[in-house]
């Protein structure tokens, strides 16, 4: 049988904290948003930036039905 590991620490990056893709999550959210007729620049894009899926699941609704 194997060893047992031991962890001492787990270590989260919220995005940008450690590796920088926020550049990423922009196109991803912009392409899905343009496949839905919604056109998302980056500055509708930094209004969600920091909220949980609810709250963003919730603005999107009320900013584009």
């Amino acid at each position: 049988m194997g060893k047992l590991l031991t962890v001492r620490g787990v270590v989260f990056d919220m995005d940008g904290t450690i590796a920088k893709t926020e550049h990423v999550q922009f196109a991803l959210w912009a392409k899905t948003l343009r496949n839905h007729g919604v056109r998302f620049g980056r500055e509708n894009y930094f209004r969600y930036c920091g909220k949980n899926a609810g709250m963003i699941e919730q603005m999107l609704y009320a900013d584009y039905g």
